[in-house]
């Protein structure tokens, strides 16, 4: 979907995004392989019936039971179909899913493969747009020019409600090295209660995921030092051959018997 010279709203470089079109009419089924890769996720978006977006449904690898080479596989449909291990609800307004994949370490880690198809495979292809269909999906993408430059200014509303000016540490959004400045929160508390929250659900945010961000004012002898701490993410659970077993040791993320080395999830910056 995305690459380093073609950019969508707050998307983040340390991240893989595939965008999929959906009927949620339709029945569909991702089948898929979790490698090493940090965060695999797959966030289904439906249109709000008072306008804008809203998630209809969500998983990531940590909830996902893998076979014995990382291997996985989801349904996507209205209703959950019987048997089905792992199941995205597509809500009546459901029309897009986005796959997230964040890498710690693209040099080292490898992206999850995966393919999906619509249930039944041999379904025949839709008809030809008549005159009023093809007039009305030419108005969704202007209109879609028109939200994506509104949603894309908004990132510098969010930035600026949080400046950082002085050399203060902050935490959190909080100050904790110095005073806090209780005209600011005012203003940025008086700020986030007029953003309409469509506005912030129209970036696609996925539950999975904490957002922040700040805006800096720097000299040329200045930089930004961003401090954290890495931890251990935990992912899905294997299949093993035997009940009460120990699951397998192998090269993928999800299906391992000794713990995965120590790393830190990277943040998306401000979106997506």
């Amino acid at each position: 979907m995305l690459s380093p010279t073609k950019k969508f709203l707050g998307d983040n470089p340390d991240t893989d995004y595939d965008y999929v079109a959906l009927d949620p009419r339709e029945q569909y089924v991702i089948r898929g392989r979790k490698t090493d890769v940090t965060y695999l996720g797959f966030c289904v978006y439906s249109r709000a019936e008072e306008g804008g977006i809203e998630v209809g449904s969500n998983l990531s690898d940590a909830e996902l039971e893998l076979g014995d080479d990382g291997s996985f596989e989801i349904h996507l449909s209205a209703e959950r179909p019987a048997g089905a291990k792992h199941w995205l609800e597509l809500p009546e307004r459901a029309y897009a899913m986005l796959v997230r994949q964040y890498f710690f370490d693209r040099q080292r880690e490898t992206r999850a493969p995966f393919t999906i198809e619509r249930v039944p495979a041999d379904m025949p292809a839709p008809g030809p747009l008549t005159e009023a269909e093809l007039a009305e999906k030419f108005a969704r993408v202007g209109q879609y020019v028109i939200d994506t430059a509104d949603l894309s200014a908004s990132l510098s509303v969010f930035a600026l409600m949080n400046p950082v000016t002085d050399a203060r540490m902050r935490k959190g959004g909080e100050v904790v090295d110095g005073e806090v400045d209780a005209e600011r929160v005012a203003r940025n508390e008086a700020l986030l209660e007029s953003i309409d929250p469509s506005v912030i659900l129209g970036h696609m945010p996925t539950p999975d995921i904490d957002y922040t961000g700040a805006s800096f004012e720097l000299a040329d002898d200045e930089a930004v030092i961003v401090t954290g701490t890495a931890r251990a993410r935990a992912t899905g659970r294997c299949r093993s051959s035997t009940a009460g077993s120990s699951p397998p040791t192998t090269a993928f993320g999800g299906c391992r018997s000794t713990p995965p080395r120590s790393r830190s999830t990277p943040t998306e910056r401000f979106a997506s």
